[in-house]
């Protein structure tokens, strides 16, 4: 019996091949077929209900370690806003975030050649927390002021018919840090339906609101982001990310197939040898 020698790839090449693997979608999209969830089309749905020049507060949640799997959510949804031509007022109550905030506003509502004081506005930073989203019930130029930029929000056209954040249509609270302090002053207080986007670790936890109508849906981490580019027909950073993924995720089980093939293969020539 011929001896088949099975061939053991070096883990230098197992190495490169599953680098080539997730790089190369990373620069150049595949767009691999991805199905949206009912929570993704939830969301989708609402937000597609609502007339242009309705308007949404984006309040940005989280810091920066949560930023690569939170980010794609933020932006799929501003394109989302911007489609729609709803009005976005964005406000951070993570310091660190004030900066992204304004990079997340330009790359959707600038880059759409929507007006900025007219279309969308930066809040900026807010401190607070819960006690803040209630104080905003009253007045959110009281709470605020000024924008990012210093100007006096009284001056901004936005704000002409905005006093209050009831006054808004919709919450989109994008959040890694707890998504109680919304549901009880946006919506147990205000009544103010909200859209959640969290990471995949608090997804289980908060999915229950949309059966008990106090969230509108809940988006949960990377592949809510690319279900969401896929629904508007904007790939993304997120479709990307699970493009390399899946196919990180082939090659790792065809190398497990290929593994098992060779180890059968061995233990067969070795019993064939034994008996010869």
């Amino acid at each position: 019996m011929k001896k088949f020698n099975v061939f053991v790839p070096d883990k230098k090449i197992t190495y490169l091949l599953l680098l080539i693997m997730i790089i190369f979608p990373l620069i150049y999209p595949i767009g691999i077929a991805i199905k949206p969830s009912e929570n993704t089309i939830l969301a989708y749905n609402y937000i597609e209900a609502l007339k242009p020049g309705s308007s949404v507060i984006l309040f940005i949640d989280f810091g920066l370690g949560n930023s690569a799997e939170l980010t794609p959510q933020v932006i799929a949804c501003l394109k989302h806003f911007a489609k729609k031509d709803l009005k976005v007022y964005a406000a951070t109550q993570v310091p660190e975030m004030a900066t992204a905030l304004e990079t997340y506003l330009e790359q959707t509502y600038g880059a759409a050649g929507k007006v900025y004081g007219e279309d969308y506005v930066d809040l900026g930073y807010f401190a607070g927390a819960e006690s803040a989203l209630g104080a905003m019930g009253d007045s959110l130029i009281a709470v605020f002021k000024t924008d990012i930029n210093g100007t006096d929000l009284t001056t901004i056209p936005m704000m002409e018919k905005i006093v209050k954040l009831p006054d808004i249509n919709v919450v989109f609270a994008v959040t890694a840090s707890g998504t109680i302090p919304f549901i009880r002053q946006c919506n147990a207080k205000f009544g103010m339906p909200i859209i959640f986007s969290v990471n995949a670790v608090m997804g289980p936890a908060n999915v229950p609101y949309i059966q008990s109508g106090q969230a509108v849906s809940v988006l949960v981490g990377s592949p809510a982001a690319a279900q969401y580019e896929t629904i508007i027909g904007e790939p993304g950073m997120a479709t990307a990310a699970m493009d390399a993924q899946s196919l990180a995720h082939v090659v790792i089980i065809l190398l497990i197939i290929w593994g098992n093939i060779g180890y059968f293969i061995e233990k067969r020539q070795k019993k064939a040898e034994k008996n010869a």
